[in-house]
């Protein structure tokens, strides 16, 4: 049996944080790209490692226009939410919250760079 864990609506929810944010609410391929490939950077660096082989499981996949990011190994979804047997250890979720703000931060950034003092 094999199974793995997904988080979907990256896009969507990029989108609604820079809107939450007051900025502009189109992602580009390219932000896409950059955003997935940190969440799986900074995923792989806070997973618990046992022998290495979540870590490894975990990619940022593409999908039609978007991305997914998936960690692979049979247990995945049993070491991020936890089990009835076994404590909750996450590291998407928390890779994702981290990435957004950086994310936020890098485009505050940018877009204050472009506004003409009054």
């Amino acid at each position: 049996m094999e199974s793995s864990l997904h988080v979907v609506g990256l896009r969507d929810a990029i989108e609604a944080a820079l809107r939450a944010a007051g900025q502009v609410e189109f992602v580009s391929q390219n932000d896409m790209k950059e955003f997935a490939d940190e969440v799986v950077t900074v995923a792989q660096e806070i997973v618990p490692v046992k022998t290495g082989r979540l870590r490894d499981s975990i990619k940022a996949k593409v999908a039609g226009t978007g991305r997914y990011i998936e960690a692979g190994a049979l247990y995945a979804e049993f070491v991020e939410f936890g089990t009835s047997k076994m404590v909750a250890r996450p590291y998407l979720a928390p890779a994702v919250a981290s990435v957004i703000d950086g994310f936020l931060r890098s485009r505050r950034s940018v877009f204050s760079g472009m506004v003409a003092p009054t």
